[in-house]
């Protein structure tokens, strides 16, 4: 019964109602619109995701790169609002850990890592020294440079006190 009316159907040359077609429109409308919800919902985890792993590898690199600087920093010496000023054997003469406006981290004059290192990250350190050890506040933020993804605390003895 049912292939005899869509036989009758596809032959007839009437074609389809009105009403067909605005159903067929909306399951439609409806389906793009769940794709596209979708589609949205994906590309946003992804980039939180990616955010967040590369943060924890910058993070990382900071903090491997800090602390190999300060374990072999000598002279130091605890300024103002306890930075540490120091001497090292790469960067010089009275030289401290600083981070800029664009959200990189510089001993001295000379960057810890290579522009590419930052992915389009933000991070800024703060070194701190109490007259033992060296006191690293490391802090990565988004691609916005004011959501904080990440953060990570070290404490860093040098091998001179």
């Amino acid at each position: 019964m049912i292939k005899r009316l869509l036989s009758k159907k596809l032959v007839s040359k009437r074609g389809f109602s009105l009403a067909e077609l605005m159903i067929v429109l909306v399951i439609m409308t409806v389906i793009s619109l769940a794709i596209s919800i979708g589609i949205t919902s994906a590309a946003k985890s992804y980039r939180d995701i990616r955010a967040s792993t590369e943060s924890s590898v910058l993070c990382s690199m900071l903090a491997t790169e800090l602390s190999d600087t300060l374990r072999y920093a000598t002279d130091i010496q605890a300024t103002g609002a306890k930075d540490a000023v120091f001497t090292h054997r790469r960067y010089g003469i009275g030289v401290s850990v600083t981070s800029t406006a664009n959200g990189r981290v510089f001993v001295g004059a000379e960057p810890v890592l290579s522009e590419g290192s930052y992915t389009q990250l933000h991070a800024t350190a703060k070194v701190t020294y109490n007259g033992k050890v060296f006191n690293v506040q490391i802090t990565v933020y988004d691609y916005d440079g004011t959501t904080k993804i990440n953060e990570q605390s070290l404490t860093i003895a040098p091998l001179s006190a």
